[in-house]
């Protein structure tokens, strides 16, 4: 009966700390088992080649950022480095995909007073973010579409 009574109190007593560790335990846990993807930073001034229907030329961007959202400037030239659009950019980032629009207001196209124009686009940020690579297509009042729009830009 002793041995009985011994084995019965450490069952008990084993019981006891298993149910501190883990029964009736009313915190929850503080991890979520979903990761957050890290947003990639881009603020700052990117140029290069950008090229679609119309013809080739070049694309400067001068970004800010707050948190996946990005803003900024962005100016497209010839390739002869005369500047033709100049609009304001703005999109978000999420991973390493940018959605961004370039909108130019009446003023901002060269030899055009009214007239406005819209870039729509998506780049991948790649190289430790210092390379943007992406496509785009537009239109405007005073162009036609264009379309099949490649851009390569570099961080500088």
């Amino acid at each position: 009966m002793i041995w009985t009574a011994g084995r019965s109190a450490a069952f008990v007593f084993g019981l006891g700390v298993l149910c501190s560790i883990g029964c009736g335990s009313s915190t929850a846990p503080t991890s979520d088992p979903t990761p957050t993807p890290t947003t990639v930073r881009i603020a700052g001034r990117w140029e290069g080649a950008a090229s679609d229907s119309s013809g080739p030329g070049s694309m400067t961007w001068t970004l800010t950022q707050d948190n996946a959202e990005i803003k900024g400037t962005a100016t497209v030239s010839t390739t002869l480095k005369t500047v033709v659009l100049t609009g304001t950019i703005s999109g978000s980032i999420s991973g390493s995909v940018v959605t961004w629009q370039i909108d130019v207001p009446p003023g901002g196209v060269k030899g055009f007073s009214t007239c406005t124009v819209k870039v729509n686009g998506t780049a991948t940020v790649a190289g430790n973010a210092s390379a943007l690579n992406g496509s785009y297509s537009g239109e405007g009042l005073c162009m036609s579409a264009f379309t099949n729009g490649t851009v390569a830009l570099t961080k500088q």
